[in-house]
């Protein structure tokens, strides 16, 4: 069975801006006074992200569905899709080397890793973390491993998709 890249890049393209799309959106309903759509989705997030207001984003003075680390991963997955199928898809995108994706990824990796160090190390020790990361910081390492990620494996899926073209 032959598959249409483009279609499949436009699918994958539509799934992720309504992916990232809905969490952001939850606050604004919460505003302009509907809770039952925004009550479902932060519902359905919350099987996703932790959703702790103090690592969120606040949007008209509601919390996202999503943490602000997650957030950004999914925007920027949406936008390297969208630049991979759609911005250039005529055009060959060659994938980030592994190496360098995962350089877009280290600094996510640590940051997370080292809140989690901190938290278990708070809750043993019954004082506050050693270190806790900010909603900033979430934000540019989450876009990196979103852009990484992203740029790496959407061009080796339309390679695949192409036959190996």
């Amino acid at each position: 069975m032959k598959f249409n890249s483009n279609k499949i890049g436009y699918i994958i393209v539509i799934f992720l801006f309504f992916y990232a799309f809905l969490p952001t959106i939850a606050p604004v309903l919460v505003w302009l006074g509907d809770t039952a759509i925004s009550s479902w989705i932060y519902s359905i997030y919350s099987f996703f992200c932790h959703q702790k207001s103090s690592r969120s984003i606040f949007i008209c003075g509601n919390q996202c569905g999503l943490c602000a680390r997650c957030t950004f991963i999914w925007w920027s997955m949406f936008f390297s899709a969208f630049y991979t199928f759609v911005g250039f898809a005529k055009y060959y995108i060659k994938p980030l080397h592994w190496a360098v994706a995962a350089g877009f990824m280290l600094p996510m990796i640590l940051d997370g890793g080292l809140q989690f160090i901190a938290t278990l190390v708070s809750i043993y020790t019954q004082t506050d973390p050693f270190y806790e990361s900010t909603n900033t910081i979430r934000a540019i390492t989450g876009s990196l491993f979103g852009v990484g990620l992203g740029l790496f494996i959407f061009p080796l899926l339309k390679i695949d998709l192409n036959n190996g073209k």
